[in-house]
C-alpha cells in the first residue's frame, strides 16, 4: 500500500451537502469546493488555512468529485485509467490511502449518502505525524 495521501475519486451522488462550498466555475467547466483561494497571478490553490476541511473539483463530464486534500482520508483501491494513481473511494481496498470528504458531507446523521462513511478517519491517523 502506497502510504503518501493520493487524490481521492468519489461518485458526486455519495456527496450530499458540500454544494455550499462552491467556490468557482474554471473555464473547462470543472468546479471548485472547499478551501481554494486564487493568488494573484490568477491561479487557484488549496488553501489550508480555510474553515474548510477539504479541496475538490468537480468533474461534471464523469459524475466525479477529485478530492484533492483533506484533514480526513480513507483506505481504497485504485482507479480506473480514467483517473490514474488515484484512489477510488467507492471501492473497497489497500492500494491506496486517498483524500476523502469530511464524513458530516457524507450523512446528516441518519441517512448515510457513502456507505463507507464509517471507515473515513482523520488524515493524521491514517498516515502519522501533521497534515500532508
Amino acid at each position: 500500500m502506497i502510504t503518501d495521501p493520493v487524490t481521492g475519486v468519489i461518485s458526486a451522488n455519495n456527496v450530499g451537502f458540500m454544494w455550499d462550498d462552491y467556490v468557482t466555475t474554471l473555464d473547462d467547466g470543472s468546479e471548485l469546493y472547499g478551501a481554494w483561494k486564487q493568488d494573484d497571478d490568477g491561479m487557484w490553490r488549496i488553501d489550508k488555512t480555510s474553515k474548510y476541511e477539504y479541496s475538490a473539483i468537480s468533474c461534471p463530464d464523469f459524475g466525479v468529485l477529485q478530492i484533492v486534500w483533506s484533514k480526513y482520508g480513507l483506505k481504497c483501491a485504485e482507479c480506473s485509467p480514467c483517473f490514474p494513481y488515484q484512489g477510488d473511494l467507492d471501492t473497497e481496498g489497500d492500494c491506496y490511502i486517498a483524500y476523502a470528504p469530511p464524513p458530516d458531507l457524507l450523512s446528516d446523521g441518519e441517512t448515510k449518502f457513502f456507505d463507507r462513511v464509517e471507515e473515513i478517519k482523520p488524515m493524521e491517523e491514517l498516515v502519522g505525524g501533521e497534515d500532508r
